[in-house]
């Protein structure tokens, strides 16, 4: 599982720790796109050694090295491989849009 999260609060990126099931802070830089524009994103993974390595995210060009792995969390079943978008609102539920456009998944 290769959780990536944009966390507004402390202005970083984090990533999820599987096996301590919890969110880990990176030197990633996130702060809340201005309305009404395009962000492109790149998250780069790999599997490595039995961990998952979180490489570097990529923010409209600017590539942020993270190099952080993690042992998973042991779970049976499906081997599938899907991708998962989820945005979260604010503590008064203001609403809002976002648009997804050419989303893709490379896995080799």
């Amino acid at each position: 599982k290769f959780s990536t999260q944009c966390s507004f609060s402390d202005g970083k990126w984090r990533v999820w720790d599987s096996a301590n099931q919890g969110w880990v802070a990176t030197s990633a830089p996130c702060t809340r796109p201005p309305a009404n524009t395009w962000q492109h994103l790149t998250f780069e993974y790999q599997r490595a050694n039995g961990q998952a390595v979180f490489v570097a995210i990529t923010v409209n060009g600017q590539r942020y090295s993270i190099n952080q792995s993690f042992n998973p969390q042991a779970q049976s079943g499906s081997t599938s491989v899907g991708v998962h978008f989820e945005i979260d609102g604010n503590s008064t539920a203001q609403p809002y849009n976002v648009w997804i456009d050419e989303m893709t998944l490379s896995i080799w």
